[in-house]
């Protein structure tokens, strides 16, 4: 179990780059599907290279299989888009913290389903955490605060919970993967990259071709994106299939998030200056310390 916490902790930090190589895109001007067809199509291909463009596995195995990764990379993608879309100036910590807590569904899903346990502290940690995304609502209207940049308009709320709701059904379908079939993470990993391209691609043909100058600036920055997302795909199968057998697989999310959510806040204030308020020290209090009840539940 030992190397599952382990790598679950290293999966927040390989989170927390993933965010911050979208945040410098959105900064940029990147075109959010380009962007993401560049970084999945680039960690499809070094997946299948890996694999050396082999389907290990048996064709049953397989039929079980795709479905559930077909599920999870398209609410992975609409998550992302959404996650992505919102990670503006205004609000930016907060704006990726709240996607984060997308763990509070497969861990309910896991203790109710699949035999993990739900305690009272659980219970606790999903009440701090949703006192903190309510308190992450800009709830004055003037100018000045709106400007401030460490709140969250009542619309930028419901993305980011929007976001959120559909990462946690990417991750539901994820624990029913590991669970249905044997198949390995590796090949788990290149399948569930290359549905995702799919589906980032269709978004690409509808918004048309970017600029060619915020095309190289989209290539370099999704290339970078792209081979983080790879490792921390395998991470996080391999996480799973050790947690799995434990029963607490759920817990796998609950610690990468929260890793994710202080090394991205780290990032944030050092790297792009953002600012820190005592009331959204407030609020990432409240939602790690959900997180850390959560966990030690």
């Amino acid at each position: 179990m030992t190397a599952g916490f382990l790598l679950s902790l290293l999966l927040g930090v390989v989170w927390a780059a993933l965010g911050a190589s979208v945040a410098q895109a959105r900064r940029k001007g990147c075109p959010i599907c380009c962007f993401y067809t560049v970084g999945t199509a680039t960690a499809a291909l070094l997946a299948w290279c890996a694999l050396g463009f082999r389907m290990p596995g048996s064709a049953g195995e397989l039929r079980l299989l795709l479905p559930y990764l077909t599920a999870a990379a398209f609410f992975n993608s609409l998550g992302q888009m959404i996650a992505m879309y919102n990670l503006k100036a205004s609000g930016r910590v907060l704006a990726y913290a709240l996607p984060q807590t997308n763990f509070i569904f497969p861990f309910l899903f896991a203790g109710l389903f699949l035999g993990g346990i739900i305690s009272l502290w659980n219970l606790i940690g999903i009440v701090l955490i949703v006192a903190g995304i309510c308190l992450s609502a800009n709830g004055r209207q003037d100018k000045e605060k709106k400007s401030s940049g460490v709140l969250l308009s009542g619309r930028e709320l419901l993305l980011g919970t929007a976001a959120s709701f559909s990462c946690g059904l990417s991750q539901i379908a994820l624990l029913l993967a590991v669970e249905s079939s044997e198949t390995s993470a590796a090949l788990k990993s290149a399948l569930f990259l290359t549905v995702s391209t799919l589906f980032y691609a269709l978004g690409m043909i509808r918004s048309g071709r970017p600029a060619p100058e915020l095309l190289r600036k989209t290539l370099g920055l999704g290339i970078v994106w792209g081979v983080l997302a790879l490792l921390s795909y395998r991470i996080l199968f391999g996480a799973l299939e050790i947690m799995e057998k434990f029963h607490r697989s759920g817990v796998v999310f609950a610690i990468s998030c929260s890793g994710a959510i202080i090394f991205f806040w780290l990032f944030s204030a050092l790297k792009l200056c953002d600012r820190v308020s005592s009331r959204q020290l407030l609020i990432l209090g409240l939602i790690l310390a959900g997180i850390l009840a959560v966990r030690l539940g």
